[in-house]
């Protein structure tokens, strides 16, 4: 380009050029007119032709071009026939498709903002909760702190590998009988417990609990009389106070098929959903069986 002594005209069609159109070519500054129709040219047609104030037609049909026409009066002003026969051109000339823009719609940016405002709440309302949790569980500890005597010795009931057992009192059946109080610890929260005890006396057996008849007369803690402590606990957790009399009934017919669900229900909390249902259902079976008086007949935890 640079040996071009500045021509106002450049007609390079049927030349069967391939490449790209340089860049460069804006330094032919009187060049007005451009003609490289009918070759192999490829790539983007370079936005040097925005800066050449004389430029002011051309015709580069047939070839390989591609991507957005520059943005001059040569090109806005042109028409399709200067422009088919490329391989996939874009821009405001009738015949051609416009470019896809790159910056997002109206609706797009909307989308993008429910979006945004959307996790933001999410992560407000996760923020909250864990504030509730936290708070409950700092509670929790103080209550537990002052029942040990701020873990003093004699409230330790046992010790292993991984640290000691501490006996807090603070009798589930006294929360169970404030209607306050129980009306926190809802089906979740039941169900939750009883899989806590459950999964405890996995790992730490021989511990006292509501006590097994058998252990009036061989006076040994085995883990069946943990497992027999354990169902009478959920049982109590589910229906809000010791079961009683219902002890008996379900320890010698803990398979009969007459039981009333609503007789085994905390009548403090509101009427079961089917979210916990299921999971309530399995737990009364699960603490009939561990009622069983045979011990070997009880399941293992």
């Amino acid at each position: 380009m640079g040996k071009l002594n500045h021509p106002s005209e450049l007609d390079l069609s049927h030349y069967l050029l391939t490449g790209g159109i340089p860049s460069q070519i804006q330094g032919l500054e009187d060049l007005e007119r451009l003609d490289p129709s009918h070759n192999n040219l490829s790539g983007l047609i370079p936005s040097a032709f925005e800066k050449m104030s004389a430029f002011l037609c051309f015709d580069i049909s047939y070839n390989q071009l591609q991507g957005p026409i520059p943005d001059c009066n040569a090109f806005r002003n042109a028409t399709i026939e200067v422009l088919k026969g490329n391989k996939d051109l874009c821009g405001n000339v009738e015949g051609l498709q416009p470019c896809k823009s790159c910056a997002p719609t109206v609706d797009q940016q909307k989308v993008v903002f429910i979006i945004i405002l959307s996790l933001l709440g999410s992560l407000l309302l996760l923020f909250a909760f864990v504030g509730i949790f936290f708070i409950a569980q700092r509670r929790e500890a103080i209550k537990i702190i002052k029942a040990t005597n701020d873990f003093d010795p004699m409230y330790c009931i046992g010790k292993g590998g991984h640290g000691s057992v501490y006996k807090a009192e603070m009798p589930l059946a006294t929360i169970l009988s404030k209607e306050e109080e129980a009306k926190k610890l809802d089906w979740g929260t039941r169900v939750n417990i009883i899989k806590g005890v459950a999964h405890a006396l996995l790992y730490m057996h021989r511990t006292l609990g509501y006590v097994a008849p058998e252990l009036a007369y061989t006076m040994k803690v085995t883990e069946k009389t943990d497992v027999y402590s354990f169902g009478v606990l959920a049982l109590e957790v589910i229906k809000g106070r010791n079961p009683g009399d219902q002890i008996l009934f379900l320890s010698v017919s803990p398979e009969k098929e007459d039981i009333v669900l609503e007789d085994m229900l905390d009548p403090q909390l509101p009427r079961l959903t089917p979210q916990y249902e299921g999971e309530v259902i399995a737990k009364i079976k699960l603490a009939t069986a561990c009622l069983k008086t045979n011990p070997q007949a009880r399941p293992t935890m």
